[in-house]
Formats: structure tokens, C-alpha cells, sequence
């Protein structure tokens, strides 16, 4: 879509947008290149969506975190969720100064928390970026960034959740560039974790065809163990197994009811396979845990 259309069909599927004041654009991925019909028979009749980029598209709500959160539950297995590192930082303030938007506030968690904020403009944002570096060496990373103007703001949170303050038809612009920036950031490899989902035979049930799994190259050599600690961050990991192909685990969401993924080091390459009602935003959180840790090099098509 051109950034002409989006910003019309925005305003147009908005009932006033010269009148909103706080607006929630949640980002997701469609398995196919249509919205799931599930909604019209739902209880979310009263919101929107508009297509931005193949199978990128906004969810137009009003929701406040709560009421995100059951939608988000509600629709586990009928979208994908997204996940957005803070290591691609210096590209969205980049997007977002060219649009004349600066870094504002930032909130971060992980071995504690962090929120700051500071005047909009390149020294605000400076010293806030100087406070970002400083946390994450404690290893306290950043979950929302508050990009502002002379008009308002745009919250942006790494589930790629845009909440907007102020007329949203005044940040329509700058909203898609920036969408657009981090589509072409993260689509490569939401497509291939997304490949992994093997379709169901619709006479049988049963899943067929090859998975090819997301495989990346090890800085050094480290054991399974000490990549199922870096894992373990922020999800479960069940016990290490040894085999021929290497040292393997299953990942865990908050139970160890299913795992989501399993991952398999063999000498300097770790490969990843998502499992059947895998969340995307989950498989790309534990690559990121691995980021994180400095113990990733690059990932091979």
C-alpha cells in the first residue's frame, strides 16, 4: 500500500479522526492475505483493520492494556503476534528524526526497571539513549519507546503496539514510515519461522512435508546447557538431550504443559524449529535471548 492510501484509509475507517485523542494500532501478521473471519462472529465487531505491507496489517482499537490482552488471547491461533528487538534502536530513531520525531521516555525491564523521560528533541534524546546503553549492560532491556513531536506522541512497545496521543491523523505519516522500516527489518525471518507451520491435510489432519529449521552460526563453542541458561531468560527449558545430531531441549512458555520450540546445537550452529501453536512473537523472543547474550554471529537462509 502507498503512504497516500494509508493515511485515507485511515482516517476513513475511523469515525472522527480529528477527535481521538488516544488510539491503540496493534501490528500483526496474517496467515493468509485476509483478516480471520472469527471476528465477525465475535464480540470485536467495533474494530478495524487496515492492511499496510503483503500480510502486515494494523488492528484499529481503543483497547486499553486489559482489554489487549484478551484479544490477544482470544486470537492466539488465528494471527501472529509480533515481536520488535530494541536492538534495532538506532534504525527507529533514525526513521523517526527524519520525521521530525525524537526519543522522549523509555520504559525497560528484566533485572529491574527502568522509566525516564526527558525533553523531545537531539539532547533529550542523547541522554536517554546514554541511560538505555547503561541498563542494558545491566541487563535491563527496553520495552516501549515514547517517540514525540510539537503535536503529541507515539508509544511504540516491542509487541509492535502503537499507541497514539493526540489526533491520530497528525502521526498517520510518520506511523507508516516507521511501520514499513520495521516490516522490512523483520520479515525475513517472521517468514521463515511462519514456514514452519506446516499446513494440515484437510481429509486426513495430518501434517505433512519437510520443516526446514531457523539456523544460526555460534560466536564460540558452548554447551547445551549453557544455551538452554540463556534461553531460560525469560521461558522454560526442559532437560538436555544428547544425540548424534547434537544437544537438544524443548522451550516452554510458562508451563511445561507444551513446549513451542526446540532448539539443537550441533558443534557452531544452533537450529531453532517452532512446534505446532507456536506464537511467532514467542519463537523470535528466545533468538533475541540469544542475541542478547552476544552468542549469535548471523543467521543462514
Amino acid at each position: 500500500m502507498e503512504k497516500n492510501e494509508f493515511i485515507d484509509l485511515l482516517d476513513q475507517i475511523t469515525s472522527d479522526a480529528s477527535s481521538i485523542t488516544h488510539t491503540r494500532l496493534t501490528l500483526v501478521r496474517t496467515f493468509e492475505n485476509f483478516f480471520p473471519k472469527k471476528i465477525l462472529a465475535g464480540k470485536y465487531l467495533d474494530i478495524k483493520s487496515i492492511p499496510v505491507s503483503g500480510n502486515y496489517r494494523f488492528v484499529v482499537s481503543k483497547f486499553n492494556k486489559s482489554e489487549y490482552e484478551t484479544f490477544r488471547s482470544y486470537f492466539r491461533n488465528d494471527l501472529n503476534f509480533l515481536f520488535f528487538s530494541y536492538r534495532n534502536l538506532d534504525s527507529i530513531l533514525s526513521v523517526s528524526n527524519h520525521s521530525g520525531y525524537f526519543l522522549s521516555r523509555f520504559r525497560a525491564g528484566g533485572n529491574g526497571s527502568i522509566s525516564l523521560k526527558s525533553t523531545p528533541d537531539h539532547t533529550g534524546q542523547s541522554y536517554l539513549l546514554n541511560e538505555i546503553r547503561n541498563a542494558i549492560i545491566n541487563e535491563i532491556f527496553p520495552h516501549e519507546l515514547r517517540l514525540s513531536n510539537s503535536e503529541g506522541w507515539v508509544d511504540l512497545s516491542t509487541d509492535l503496539n502503537f499507541r497514539i496521543n493526540g489526533p491520530l491523523h497528525t502521526h498517520s505519516g510518520f506511523i507508516f514510515d516507521l511501520t514499513t522500516h520495521i516490516i522490512d527489518k523483520i520479515s525475513s525471518l517472521n517468514d521463515r519461522i511462519i514456514a514452519q507451520r506446516v499446513k494440515r491435510n484437510p481429509s486426513s489432519g495430518i501434517r505433512s512435508g519437510q520443516i526446514n529449521p531457523v539456523t544460526f552460526r555460534l560466536s564460540e563453542r558452548i554447551t547445551g546447557e549453557k544455551l538452554m541458561e540463556l534461553v531460560n531468560r525469560t521461558f522454560l527449558c526442559g532437560k538436555v538431550e544428547e544425540s548424534v545430531l547434537g544437544s537438544s531441549f524443548y522451550v516452554f512458555e510458562s508451563t511445561f504443559s507444551a513446549p513451542f520450540c526446540r532448539i539443537t546445537k550441533s558443534q557452531d550452529f544452533v537450529k531453532l524449529i517452532s512446534l505446532p501453536g507456536a506464537s511467532l512473537d514467542n519463537v523470535a523472543s528466545v533468538i533475541d535471548n540469544l542475541y542478547d547474550a552476544g552468542r549469535l554471529i548471523d543467521d543462514r537462509q
